[in-house]
């Protein structure tokens, strides 16, 4: 994909707001843009902090974290070799109130003069390389980045995994987000054995497709979007099931349809029914009632 002028204008990768700069990797990784790889690329040394909600509090990333996943999804969908990034440092988010709390520990050991400096290089950084959007920001990143300049965040060296494009941490991140319990009644997504992600209705009608960040769990999430929004943008198509609850499926092995499950149908089982039905086949799915 190549961006022309006008309404597909390029991301800005090197806009001066680090928040920018990583929601602009996020962006060439959706539009797979490949001909910004090399700039992408260029962000891996960028560790400036942004700041994000996470469950309503306040977390601290770098760029270059956020640029490895645009690269891990860039990577996967040209099907280039994942050993061609070597080793990169990777971290977990830091939830704000401890960056906050480890910073001022850390600039408590030092002397006046030290203190002084450290912050003052701190303070220029994010003015020049950061531009926090809040006051409320401007607190977390500023701790953020005194860590950095003291060396108190710790990093791990990974390379992303040849069948994956995740590193270790990055797996690891991804799925711990699907270990809270989901409202009922709600689809499980798997493949593999491991769950990808959850689909289900809130009770003001919102329909929400809850997936992890590895790359099998987007290729269901797409999948998942696509049958929403098949036939009739008010429902899904709806599956004939025979006597036992089973797809029914014609002698070409396409799934027999009757009709459209109306997304905001009473019972929202209807629907979750005939999503399950789409997404069988490549991924397992389970009803939660």
């Amino acid at each position: 994909m190549h961006y022309t002028s006008g309404v597909d204008a390029p991301p800005p990768l090197a806009a001066p707001s680090s928040r920018a700069r990583a929601d602009a990797a996020s962006q060439v990784a959706a539009a797979e843009a490949f001909d910004a790889l090399d700039a992408v690329r260029g962000l891996l040394a960028d560790d400036a902090p942004f700041a994000f909600r996470h469950a309503g509090a306040l977390h601290v990333s770098e760029v270059r974290m956020r640029a490895l996943e645009a690269l891990g999804q860039l990577y996967r969908a040209a099907r280039l070799p994942a050993g061609e990034l070597g080793e990169v440092a990777v971290r977990k988010a830091m939830p704000g109130e401890e960056a906050v709390r480890r910073a001022q520990e850390a600039l408590e050991g030092l002397d006046e003069a030290r203190r002084a400096e450290v912050a003052a290089r701190a303070s220029a950084f994010l003015d020049d390389r950061v531009r926090p959007a809040s006051d409320e920001e401007r607190e977390v990143l500023l701790a953020y980045r005194v860590l950095q300049e003291l060396g108190r965040v710790a990093y791990r060296q990974e390379e992303l995994d040849p069948a994956t494009y995740l590193t270790p941490t990055q797996r690891e991140v991804a799925f711990s987000q699907l270990a809270r319990e989901r409202p009922r009644p709600h689809l499980c997504v798997l493949a593999g054995g491991e769950l990808l992600g959850y689909v289900w209705r809130e009770p003001a009608g919102r329909w929400v497709l809850d997936f992890a960040s590895v790359p099998a769990a987007a290729d269901a999430l797409h999948l998942t979007r696509s049958v929403l929004g098949r036939l009739d943008p008010g429902g899904v198509p709806r599956v004939v099931r025979d006597a036992a609850g089973r797809p029914r499926r014609d002698d070409d092995g396409a799934l027999v349809l009757d009709g459209v499950v109306p997304l905001d149908a009473p019972d929202a089982r209807e629907v979750l029914r005939s999503v399950a039905a789409f997404l069988e086949d490549p991924f397992a799915v389970a009803l939660i009632e």
